[in-house]
């Protein structure tokens, strides 16, 4: 699948049955993006709108599979060693670096979508569901920086149903490791927007203030270099 999924130059999904042709979606072609990619899909079950993330690409389409929206979600000005987004202080120099989305989630609570990508330390922003416009970005490692790393993502009840803040929904993340990484969280819970004003995508703790999450140290890797976690579902 996955070697499919890289020689795909463009997508076109033409679907027969008993003689009748279903409609048909084309990729966009980016000629900064020469590994395009259709990495998550949602479907909105209200309206029938299906949201598609590529590399570079967040697409909205209809019931139709008829193109509504386009934004550009990269290539951004990157580098692993930098903090972004002003990157002011970091001696490395920064290349072009292909967006490739990893999380593409709605948030139904607060009617928005969560996009994150490898770029930006796996940085996430959400999104206006109608035009795809950005609505905020957040300073928050989420995703895996890795171009062929894993990362799955639910939004789900919170351990508590109360007015703590751990509760109704959280996001839970399942992300791969790169190596040299100091601080590998490969499983972690997170507070979205909605959490009592606490800053979005930040690791939830509970009353007692233990941290929902699983950390991988770096001295794993000195004998793991190609250690990774490939998340299916």
């Amino acid at each position: 699948m996955r070697r499919f999924l890289l020689l795909l130059f463009v997508l076109h999904l033409t679907l027969t049955s008993h003689g009748q042709d279903f409609s048909t979606f084309t990729e966009t072609n980016d000629p900064s993006n020469n590994d395009i990619r259709l990495t998550r899909m949602v479907l909105d079950s209200i309206n029938g709108r299906l949201y598609v993330g590529s590399v570079n690409r967040l697409y909205k389409l209809t019931s139709d599979l008829e193109t509504e929206e386009i934004e550009a979600t990269g290539p951004r000005d990157d580098n692993p060693d930098c903090i972004p987004p002003d990157f002011v202080q970091c001696d490395s120099t920064l290349v072009s670096t292909n967006n490739i989305n990893k999380i593409l989630i709605i948030d139904t609570d607060n009617s928005q979508l969560i996009t994150c990508g490898n770029v930006y330390r796996g940085s996430c922003e959400t999104r206006n569901m109608d035009t795809l416009n950005l609505i905020e970005w957040y300073d928050r490692q989420v995703a895996t920086t890795s171009t062929d790393g894993s990362t799955v993502a639910i939004i789900a009840h919170g351990p508590n149903n109360d007015n703590t803040g751990l509760g109704p929904n959280v996001l839970y993340v399942g992300r791969s490791g790169v190596p040299h990484e100091a601080k590998w969280i490969p499983l972690s819970s997170r507070l979205l927007p909605s959490n009592n004003n606490e800053v979005p995508f930040t690791i939830l703790k509970n009353e007692g203030g233990e941290a929902g999450f699983v950390q991988v140290k770096k001295d794993f890797f000195e004998d793991n270099s190609d250690f990774n976690i490939d998340y299916i579902s």
